[in-house]
């Protein structure tokens, strides 16, 4: 069994981040969303970039389908990827040789929602790299 610090894996990273954000609800008394991040390489770009591969207590993606642009347009298809975005910006204060193995954000709006990294994971059929 893999730990991850105080918590084992065994059940699935769903379950591990519910009772990491459980534990620091207990030790600060505030519910804060968790993220796990990895670095990842990016199809078609050079580079690296911190990613979400696990997350609870907030969405993965902010979904604009359905709302309007300043300009009036209906936005059809944009979905951001919020938790990778949440991510990204970590590693420029986390540093990825300086050892500091957290990062803590303040006054980020969080769109409505929870959901796992499983959400990222394309459809087979709209996958281009299978």
């Amino acid at each position: 069994m893999e730990q991850l610090g105080f918590f084992t894996v065994a059940d699935g990273v769903p379950a591990v981040l519910a009772a990491v954000r459980e534990q620091l609800k207990k030790v600060t008394g505030v519910d804060v969303p968790v993220v796990i991040t990895d670095t990842f390489g990016r199809a078609w770009r050079e580079g690296h970039m911190n990613v979400a591969i696990g997350i609870s207590g907030l969405p993965a993606l902010r979904r604009y389908m359905g709302e309007f642009d300043p300009e009036g347009y209906e936005l059809r298809v944009t979905e951001i990827a919020f938790a990778d975005e949440l991510a990204a910006a970590t590693e420029l204060v986390m540093g990825k040789l300086d050892r500091r193995p957290a990062a803590i954000v303040r006054g980020l709006p969080l769109p409505e929602g929870s959901e796992t990294a499983r959400t990222y994971v394309r459809p087979h059929n709209k996958d281009m790299f299978r």
